[in-house]
């Protein structure tokens, strides 16, 4: 895939990942989102990968699946408390990605978005996979939103978290990106997040997501 940007912050990522490459092989990618009897925060949800999905030109692609098993990112609605600062957007939500042995055994867990890197990347050979990536969202924090910023603020989260479980793990370092640690209502998916995505994705694939 090709995207024009005129920087980017690979080199981060790879730091994070320790030079491996981490990313989806295969598209469209099969997303199951928890279902939420508040209709305005799905769509709020469903806009934050129609955000990739439209900047990326249709190079990256999801599709909804209705059987939690058969998708390969999951996102999921918790209640996780809040933190001193209310504004602290961190906390909003985190990607999980479980390492697993096949058959018995759990590997490692890493969590990124508000937890720091670099990350455990497990040795990996035919004996380990790598299970669906799972977004938890933390609705305590949505909820404490304004009403006029807390769905945005909802897609945002939801764009940054996408980001990760697309193989972006690490943040940026400007604030002028998406993946800048700090994401608020108006974060968004910016050229240097392109043309990182794109360089990451040109790159041959060390653990398929």
């Amino acid at each position: 895939m090709t995207f024009k940007g005129p920087t980017d912050y690979l080199d981060i990522i790879l730091k994070a990942t320790k030079n491996k490459v981490l990313r989806f092989n295969k598209m469209p990618i099969p997303v199951y989102i928890t279902p939420l009897r508040n209709d305005q925060y799905m769509r709020s949800c469903i806009a934050g990968f129609e955000a990739w999905e439209s900047r990326t030109a249709g190079n990256i692609r999801f599709v909804q699946v209705p059987d939690q098993s058969k998708a390969r990112i999951i996102v999921v609605w918790k209640q996780l408390g809040m933190g001193k600062d209310k504004d602290d957007c961190a906390l909003g939500a985190h990607t999980v990605t479980k390492w697993k042995k096949r058959g018995n055994g759990k590997v490692a867990m890493m969590s990124v978005g508000a937890i720091p890197v670099p990350l455990y990347i497990p040795r990996f050979g035919p004996k380990y996979q790598v299970p669906a990536q799972v977004i938890e969202v933390n609705l305590d924090l949505i909820d404490s939103k304004r009403q006029d910023i807390k769905f945005l603020v909802l897609q945002n989260i939801v764009t940054h978290e996408l980001g990760h479980a697309l193989g972006i793990l690490g943040h940026s370092n400007s604030k002028m990106d998406m993946m800048y640690p700090v994401t608020d209502e108006h974060s968004r998916i910016s050229d240097r997040d392109l043309n990182t995505l794109s360089r990451l994705y040109g790159l041959k694939v060390d653990i398929p997501l």
